[in-house]
């Protein structure tokens, strides 16, 4: 069987280690293996979407995957509150 090398960013290992844990496969290339065969198709099938199918065009916006090759994880909410101190 051929191998091929996948790079996990520091960024995102600890996202795949936990899928590791939760799916309880055995390495993260296995992990790789199963997101690729459960969610390959789906991707491929909607990477891009005609505007005629888009139901709400808010959403439109999370099939957009920028040029770097990874999905941007949403930064944490600031919990501040005016008023009270923080």
């Amino acid at each position: 069987m051929a191998q091929t090398r996948v790079v996990i960013s520091d960024r995102l290992r600890p996202v795949a280690e936990e899928l590791q844990v939760v799916t309880g496969v055995s390495s993260l290339s296995d992990v790789v293996a199963l997101l690729l065969t459960k969610y390959g198709h789906h991707l491929k099938n909607t990477w891009e979407i005609a505007p005629q199918q888009v139901v709400n065009p808010e959403v439109s916006s999370v099939n957009q995957i920028p040029a770097q090759g990874f999905i941007p994880v949403p930064a944490e909410p600031q919990n501040q509150h005016p008023g009270n101190g923080q």
